[in-house]
């Protein structure tokens, strides 16, 4: 983590009145962060570097004092996981304006409120590696939390292949969660 450039965040965070000293080397953690609160008003981050900087924007927004607006600089990447974001916040009882990715609206004030029970899915990206040594030797994978529903943009990868034998939803046999989306691949 100590090289995983972070400055971008840090700036957005910054504009939206937190105090951020770095402890080491500037752009990179660790931090030490001072923050009564966010400030809501516009802040721009650029949208080609992480999805997961706009991720950590998004769920912080609605617990701003006012509504954030966030603009985005240049094309956004990873939009599937900026949907999953904004699902889940939605899932949750937050609303977020999406203009075309090109900027991201949330009023403040929001309260997240449990629905009682989430699935949370699997790690596609994970779960890929798996899957695709399963394609070159053969065998059986299951993985659980992933399927052809999922908003995940690399779940797409096993529809790719011509011995996919199915994407299926399970039953109960290996969580509490009834219907739980998997994929099966079966080479053997």
């Amino acid at each position: 983590m100590l090289e995983r450039p972070i400055a971008h965040l840090v700036d957005a965070l910054s504009q939206l009145g937190a105090v951020i000293e770095y402890e080491g080397v500037e752009g990179y953690p660790p931090l030490r962060i001072k923050a009564a609160g966010l400030r809501g008003r516009r802040v721009s981050i650029r949208g080609n570097v992480s999805s997961q900087y706009l991720t950590a924007l998004l769920l912080a927004s609605p617990l701003a004092e006012d509504e954030l607006e966030i603009q985005i600089i240049g094309n956004l990447v990873s939009k599937p996981y900026i949907d999953m974001t904004i699902d889940v916040m939605r899932r949750f009882g937050v609303t977020v304006e999406n203009e075309d990715y090109q900027a991201f609206r949330v009023a403040g004030g929001q309260v997240y409120q449990s629905p009682g029970t989430a699935l949370v899915e699997g790690d596609a990206s994970s779960a890929s590696y798996f899957l695709s040594a399963a394609a070159i030797r053969g065998g059986t994978v299951r993985v659980n939390g992933v399927g052809a529903d999922s908003v995940q943009g690399t779940s797409s990868t096993p529809t790719s292949w011509s011995r996919w034998e199915r994407w299926s939803v399970a039953g109960q046999t290996s969580s509490k969660f009834p219907g739980e989306i998997c994929a099966v691949l079966n080479l053997t």
